[in-house]
Formats: C-alpha cells, sequence, structure tokens
C-alpha cells in the first residue's frame, strides 16, 4: 500500500470541492480526508507516488539525560526498530545555557529548540524568550496551506520543579515572536485532549448535559452518507483507497470517543483552556492522568499531520525540572531521579524515567510511520526532533540530548553522530530548517551558531 497510483476510475465527489473541506457536518464539524487523497475538480483519487508536503513536530521532556545513558542501547533502546530512520545527536554544546546563568532548568528549556535565552534581569522568572521555537518559525512556510495555518501546541505540564511553584517559563516550549519586541512570547499548550479534537474538527462536544449523546453519535453520523457512497462495491475507487478512507473513519471515531471519556472520567469541562493554577498538578491534569493525556495528544497530532489540519505541532511531557511521580516507574520523582549522583539513587532510576520518555517518543514514530503516503509514510514527510533542557541532572548543561527522526530524503538517517562539543543546538537547529525547505545564515542568538553540522544533511 506504499505505492499506491492514481486509479483510472475516478470517484465523483460534488463539484467544486476542496479536499480538506471535503465534507461539513453538523455543529460546523470538518471531517477531513486523509492526504493519501487529492481533489482534482470535482474527482478524487489516490496520491500520487511523490513526496509529500513537509511538516515539522518538536517534541520535549523533561531533566535531561545522563550522556553515558544517551544511546540506543540505553535511553533510546525503546527506539532501537527505528534506528534505521533515526539520527542520534551526542556531544551538542549547549553553551548558551551556561553563559546565561541562572538555573540550567529554566534556561535549558527556554534554548530548547529556540537557541535563545530568557530576557529580563530576573531569568527566572522571565516570561519571554529571545528568540522563536522551531514550530513558531517553521509555521509560516509549511502551513500556508492547512486548515490551522498555525502549529499544534499540546503538552502536560506541572507548575512546580524541585518542589517550588515555578514561572511560566519552566512549562512552555513553543515561543512565538512578538513582531514589536523582537522577543519570544509563550505559548500555553492545549492540554485537554477533548479541546484538541473540538480544535481539530471545528466540532463543540461538552462532556455535560451532552455527554452521553456524544459517546452514541459520533460527528461522523451527520455525514456518514457520504463516506458510504465512497466505500459502497458500487463505488469507483480500489479497493486499496476503500481501506485506507474506512480505516480513517475509524480513527476519527475512536478517537472522538477516547477524548470524550477522558474527559467525562476526569471531570473537565469542554473548551477548559484556562491559566494554569498553582498547585501540584498541571493546567488540568494531575500526574497519574499524564501518560493516557500524552500518549491521546500524540495520536490528536498524528491525525492533524495526517489530515492536512496543520503541518507543524509541538508536544511536551512535562516542566523544566519536573517532579512528575509514576510508581510504575520509579520510587522518586523524575526530578529527583535526574539527581541521582548526588541524590544517592540508582542510576537505574534516571534511566527508567528516560525510557518512560523514549516510549512515548516511539509510540509517535511508530504512528507517523504506520501511515503511507507518496512511495513512504507520514513519518518519510514529517521531520521529528525531539530534545530537553541538559545533559546531567547536577544542572551541566552540556552535552544537551537531542535526536532527529523522519525526513528520509533529506537527512542522513540511521546514525549516531558524537560531534564531541564541537557544535551547539543551533547548528542543529539549522540544518533541521533546511531539511524541511527553510534556509536561513543563523538561528537564535548568533553567536552561539557555528558551522554546519556535515553529517546531518544529504
Amino acid at each position: 500500500m506504499n505505492n499506491i497510483k492514481p486509479k483510472k476510475n475516478k470517484a465523483r465527489i460534488h463539484k467544486g470541492m476542496q479536499r480538506r473541506a471535503f465534507l461539513k457536518g453538523a455543529m460546523g464539524s470538518m471531517i477531513l480526508l486523509p492526504n493519501a487523497f487529492s481533489m482534482l475538480g470535482n474527482q478524487v483519487v489516490m496520491a500520487a507516488d511523490g513526496d509529500g508536503p513537509r511538516r515539522l513536530i518538536t517534541f520535549y521532556f523533561p531533566n535531561g539525560c545522563d550522556p553515558e545513558m544517551w544511546n540506543f542501547e540505553q535511553a533510546c533502546s525503546p527506539l532501537a526498530s527505528l534506528r534505521n530512520k533515526i539520527i542520534l545527536l551526542q556531544g551538542l554544546d549547549n553553551r548558551l545555557s551556561n553563559e546565561a546563568g541562572d538555573d540550567k532548568h529554566a534556561q535549558g528549556g527556554a534554548n530548547c529548540f529556540t537557541g535563545a535565552r530568557l530576557s529580563g534581569p530576573n531569568n527566572l522568572a522571565s516570561t519571554k524568550c529571545r528568540g522563536e521555537s522551531l514550530d513558531q518559525f517553521a509555521s509560516p512556510t509549511l502551513d500556508v496551506n492547512t486548515v490551522l495555518r498555525q502549529p499544534l501546541v499540546t503538552g502536560v505540564w506541572g507548575v512546580y520543579a524541585g518542589g517550588t511553584p515555578r514561572a511560566e517559563c519552566w512549562y512552555r516550549r513553543s515561543w512565538k515572536l512578538d513582531p514589536k519586541t523582537k522577543l519570544g512570547h509563550p505559548v500555553t499548550p492545549i492540554s485537554n485532549p477533548l479541546d484538541i479534537f473540538n480544535t481539530l474538527f471545528g466540532a463543540n462536544h461538552s462532556v455535560t448535559d451532552q455527554s452521553k449523546q456524544v459517546l452514541q453519535k459520533s460527528i461522523l453520523d451527520a455525514v456518514v452518507g457520504e463516506y458510504r457512497a465512497l466505500t459502497a462495491v458500487s463505488s469507483p475507487l480500489g479497493a486499496d483507497a476503500k481501506i485506507i478512507l474506512q480505516d480513517h473513519l475509524d480513527k476519527v471515531r475512536n478517537l472522538e470517543q477516547t477524548v470524550v471519556r477522558f474527559a467525562q472520567d476526569s471531570g473537565l469541562p469542554c473548551r477548559s483552556k484556562v491559566p494554569v493554577p498553582a498547585n501540584l498538578g498541571s493546567g488540568l491534569l494531575s500526574y497519574d492522568q499524564f501518560e493516557s493525556a500524552f500518549q491521546t495528544q500524540i495520536d490528536l497530532t498524528i491525525l492533524a499531520m495526517q489530515c492536512g489540519i496543520t503541518h507543524t505541532a509541538s508536544l511536551m511531557f512535562g516542566t523544566a525540572g519536573s517532579d512528575y511521580v509514576n510508581k510504575n516507574i520509579a520510587p522518586n520523582s523524575d526530578h529527583g531521579c535526574s539527581h541521582w549522583k548526588v541524590g544517592g539513587l540508582p542510576s537505574s532510576y534516571h534511566l527508567a524515567f528516560r525510557r518512560f520518555h523514549m516510549s512515548n517518543f516511539a509510540k509517535l514514530l511508530n504512528g507517523l510511520n504506520a501511515v503511507p503516503e507518496g512511495n513512504g509514510t507520514l513519518l518519510d514527510n514529517t521531520v521529528v526532533i525531539a530534545g530537553s533542557e541538559f545533559g546531567q541532572g547536577e544542572h551541566i548543561a552540556s552535552p544537551q540530548p537531542h535526536l532527529v527522526a523522519g525526513g528520509g530524503s533529506a537527512l542522513r538517517l540511521g546514525q549516531v553522530i558524537d560531534v564531541g562539543l564541537s557544535h551547539t543546538p543551533s547548528d542543529l537547529y539549522r540544518g533541521v530548517l533546511k531539511a524541511v525547505g527553510i534556509s536561513v545564515p543563523t538561528y537564535g542568538e548568533a553567536k552561539f551558531n557555528g558551522a554546519d553540522i556535515p553529517q546531518l544533511l544529504v
């Protein structure tokens, strides 16, 4: 199914419709065709072979990784089966954090994906960054023809780090540049999966009076007749096309039911984008909800990319210095386990949390890789970059752990590259942008830009 070609018989759809607005149902909902389909006039055909649209996803995990563990045998072992589509970077020198001073959680978290430091005399409490994150920077180029025309910014987070309530800069990884001040403003992630679904599909689901009805009747039901015409025996679509379309419908419906149930079980209101309160949990979620919420966010991000709703996204698990607790991983918090050397804890605790975060990253990569597109998969047309704030739990900024995946035709995948502190994260970020078709002479603070990483690009 990876090499599906246009069928000679083309299924006729209503004249003048565009692929991304193929069907409109109740409440203004848009039920989108996957990118495997394209519209030609009043006809729908399977996408031809060749490159699909370029996409960019950033993926943040907290508390860094001990550099001795940043390999496929230890911290990145959940990714071993995908290593032929990954470049694992070792030895990136985050000297920006060392120069900027203050807490390396705050500075490292801010410069992860921005290559810029926090602004203001008290950097620990700063709510501005001197740069823009990769997702926001790339969006004007990559999202011209998408529905949202902006990045999908999601995540789970807590306001406590190291046992103390922290400023907003600790739990924001997407920064949008203000053209007047030239400073990056933190973008609040959508945490509640139901809010994400409503944002993507223009729905207005609630978990109050309508929750039972929503679980019984999907937004797909309003337009299911259109889809049945395409998947019926009499449809001129080929068997492969019908399978892809039916899989797409099942995925939308299943995710819809998942997000409604999650909100219902969590007691969360619909459209609950509210400021983060100063309590131990996240803006909306408690620690015991983090894993299931984040994994649903991953599924929704994949669907958004598959449908062309957006081509840029930011996923964030936890605050810089996150005190996230999961007793199934280790008896101490993620932050506590990152300080294992001075805290007298076994190294296995720190390693267990690193593997947990890389398992979530593997879910994202496997999900993208499971969607056929052109000559390859959705992952082949998406550049995904993962990173954290510093290398070692004792607030040692370098080497800063990063890895890049996907973007098959632009990146030299299947490598472990040790740059030996001869390159900065900004050198990597310029290469990532080039892989999605955006060339810039510098990224972030110019003084921390050096030469291109020669092994990175094809």
